[in-house]
């Protein structure tokens, strides 16, 4: 009775077993618009593919070229020294009287302009022993509506001890303003204004120590439009234009039969200019590799026309520069991979002109742009071109997997053979071993023109070592690996629009089960 006792009272151990399981994880049919931004891809009539990719180099608007600075101006009324006087209500401190005031714009000589947005802000501090009205008066500033540009403050009491003061701002949006000083100069904006007493106050008693000071300050003036002339500034530009359409390719050779790129200028800005390329550079950035373009472009001075105006309507003026396999090296360019362009430009204005002509002009909303074109036909050469992806893992429970096996059947219908590899990322970012597969990417059939006949089909095997399902559990993260060739390595291949890989992935695996 006792040994049936302890026995009955013995704890029940787990029940274990290990199963096999066949899980479909991916089933997928990819053309070439599931691997390359659609954007980029063109075809021609008969189904063969140019990728096309085009980035602004420089589109300068009126940052560089005219820029309004903040200015302050300041205008002081006083009496002459030793000079008093008592004054009336209604009666005028200082008479308005207008004065001439000089903006320096850069180097250019502006005769009228147009704001598109900014602020006069204008304050007035009095020493003056009674209320004042201070008048602005800006007869060459005219808004939307017609009207000129005028604002009256009115000022408390103050003393030469403890000046009085007001403030306010204007919206300057919209607002025209002739800085001819009518025809005769540039730059230049007249001002009036005035000091006068209060009609309903005291009479005041004010000598030369009662000053009144009034500031106008131009704060964060976009210009809209300009006229005048802009001088003969030399505009450094240095750019970077980042490249995606590349970002996948992380190793092997690019054969390209043909490479044409476009630098393409449309000069939106009344003024003649000349512009020097002075560097294109690939760069990719991952392998710190750079190719300079090669071409008798490369410091060359080109003569850019100035865009025209018939009754307010702005044509730019175009030109458009040529770059391909037989004037460049642009082809080496483009087989680096580049992330992303760097290049150096410079713009010299009124080359051909010696003396001042008021007929420049330059748009908000017409600029002056440098664009870059890159098409490539994809008649190519691949050698060992390798595509990488990192591929969350989300399965869990991964401790109870005993055995791994990826199985991949591919159908390919690219005229490209490979092979497939992965790595198993660690927690730190690292990458594993790698895991080559069992067999081969089959290319697809293909005729003497080396165009597509038939698909073919291949079945890939991956197995992941029990080691690295450790791994693989910590960072659920692996690296498909896809490295691809041409089947025919001598002569060039086209890639067609209807060129298609079907892919289907399922696990194969061993699970532990356990029942408590």
């Amino acid at each position: 009775m006792l040994s049936c006792m302890v026995v009955s009272c013995k704890k029940k151990e787990a029940t274990k077993w290990n199963v096999d399981i066949a899980a479909p994880v991916v089933n997928s049919h990819l053309s070439l618009n599931n691997i390359v931004t659609e954007d980029f891809i063109s075809t021609d009539t008969n189904g063969k593919v140019t990728l096309v990719f085009q980035q602004d180099l420089v589109s300068d608007q009126l940052g560089t070229i005219l820029n309004f600075p903040d200015t302050t101006l300041v205008k002081e009324y006083a009496l002459p020294q030793g000079v008093s006087s008592d004054f009336y209500p209604g009666s005028s401190f200082a008479p308005a009287n207008q004065t001439k005031n000089k903006f320096k714009i850069g180097d250019a000589e502006i005769t009228y302009l147009e704001i598109e947005s900014g602020t006069m802000k204008y304050s007035v501090s009095s020493g003056l022993e009674g209320i004042t009205f201070y008048n602005f008066y800006f007869p060459n500033a005219i808004d939307a509506s017609g009207q000129t540009l005028q604002e009256t403050l009115k000022v408390p009491k103050g003393t030469p001890a403890q000046p009085a003061s007001n403030s306010s701002e204007v919206d300057l949006a919209g607002y025209r303003i002739d800085l001819s000083d009518g025809g005769i100069t540039s730059n230049t904006i007249n001002i009036q204004g005035g000091v006068t007493f209060d009609p309903d106050g005291d009479t005041v008693f004010a000598n030369y120590k009662n000053k009144v000071t009034a500031k106008a300050e131009f704060v964060d003036v976009k210009i809209k439009y300009a006229k005048g002339f802009f001088g003969k500034q030399k505009l450094d530009s240095r750019d970077s234009v980042r490249l995606s359409t590349f970002n996948r390719i992380c190793k092997g050779a690019l054969d390209l039969e043909e490479v044409e790129m476009s630098l393409e200028i449309q000069n939106g800005v009344g003024v003649e200019a000349t512009l020097q390329l002075n560097e294109l550079i690939s760069v990719d950035s991952s392998k710190s590799s750079t190719i300079a373009l090669e071409s008798n472009l490369i410091g060359s001075s080109i003569l850019i026309n100035r865009a025209t105006q018939v009754n307010g309507q702005i044509t730019p003026a175009l030109h458009t520069i040529k770059l391909n396999t037989e004037n460049s090296n642009i082809d080496k360019l483009i087989e680096n991979f580049p992330d992303q362009f760097k290049s150096s430009l410079e713009l010299q204005l009124n080359p051909l002109s010696d003396q001042v002509v008021f007929n420049d002009f330059i748009d908000s909303h017409s600029p002056f742009k440098t664009n870059l074109k890159v098409e490539i036909p994809l008649n190519l050469i691949a050698s060992s071109l390798t595509l990488c992806d990192t591929l969350s893992f989300n399965f869990k429970e991964l401790d109870r997997i005993n055995r791994l096996k990826l199985n991949c059947l591919i159908d390919n219908g690219f005229p490209l053979n490979g092979n497939l590899k992965l790595r198993v990322l660690r927690s730190d970012g690292s990458a594993g071993p790698e895991l080559a597969s069992q067999g081969q990417i089959l290319s697809a059939q293909i005729d003497a023109s080396n165009e597509v006949t038939s698909n073919n089909l291949s079945l890939l095997e991956i197995i992941v070592p029990e080691a690295e399902i450790a791994f693989l559990q910590k960072s659920q993260k692996i690296i498909i690996e896809t490295e691809l060739s041409t089947k025919d390595q001598v002569n060039f291949t086209s890639i067609y629009t209807h060129y298609a890989i079907g892919v289907k992935i399922s696990l194969d695996l061993n699970y532990g089960m356990e029942v408590k």
